[in-house]
């Protein structure tokens, strides 16, 4: 099934989103179709840091409002890891108020640019190992949090980092267990989903459900909620701030 979007950043503004939005339903039979905005650029430097396309958040707002559903591109220019996470970060906060139900895409931009044309130059060879560094790191901090890590540490236990998709956990626990490596116990991605075990090799509720629930009732025990199990994880292994709360 074909569904149809548009793109949206400061070289192609939209003047009528109302016709915008009655196209996108006709395209797609009564549904919404989607947006992918043009969030911005990492700086031309290739230090890092997100440089706002100037009709972006208005762009997601506005999308929002509509009940049309949004994506983010941004234009990477980042030659480091470091840079990339610095990136990353800017894309989270600018993103944070808003419903975005589609990928944030990095765009690796490489080559030269002398910027006679432009006004800007920039220098960026393109190299396989250092840019697959680059998006694992972008990847690595949008997607999840350094927490699990400080845990399993602590706990004599190895944390290993994938791709996003249950497919690649799974895929990273039969490579484990085929080697005799490690037996994994517990996986997890940013998006509420779990996979508990080899029971089931890709997100389950059920299982996950059931664990919860055996949570709840072992530090009902203890007279804790599992909201002050999470607060005194933090003030264990240390505080992992969001600006989300429910």
């Amino acid at each position: 099934m074909n569904i149809y979007g548009i793109d949206t950043n400061h070289h192609h503004p939209i003047t009528s989103w109302a016709s915008v939005a009655a196209w996108l339903k006709k395209m797609n039979n009564g549904g919404p179709g989607f947006d992918m905005v043009r969030l911005g650029y990492s700086s031309r430097s290739g230090e890092g840091g997100l440089i706002l396309d100037n009709i972006a958040l208005a762009s997601l707002k506005t999308c929002n409002r509509l009940g049309i559903p949004v994506g983010v591109y941004v234009y990477c220019y980042d030659t480091t890891p470091a840079a990339a996470e610095k990136t990353a970060r800017d894309v989270i906060a600018a993103i944070k108020p808003y419903k975005i139900e589609y990928p944030v895409a990095y765009d690796m931009e490489y080559g030269t640019h002398n910027g006679k044309a432009t006004g800007y130059k920039y220098n960026n060879k393109a190299n396989a190992a250092n840019n697959t560094a680059i998006v694992a790191a972008a990847l690595k901090t949008i997607v999840t949090t350094e927490m699990a890590r400080a845990v399993a540490e602590a706990n004599g236990l190895d944390c290993y980092d994938t791709f996003t998709g249950f497919k690649f956990m799974a895929e990273k626990m039969n490579e484990l267990e085929s080697a005799g490596k490690n037996t994994v116990i517990f996986s997890y991605e940013e998006s509420y989903g779990y996979m508990i075990g080899h029971y089931v090799r890709d997100k389950d509720a059920v299982t996950a459900s059931l664990l919860l629930t055996e949570m709840a009732a072992w530090y009902h025990a203890q007279g804790m909620t599992l909201f002050d199990a999470l607060r005194s994880l933090y003030e264990k292994y240390g505080w992992d701030p969001s600006p989300l709360h429910n």
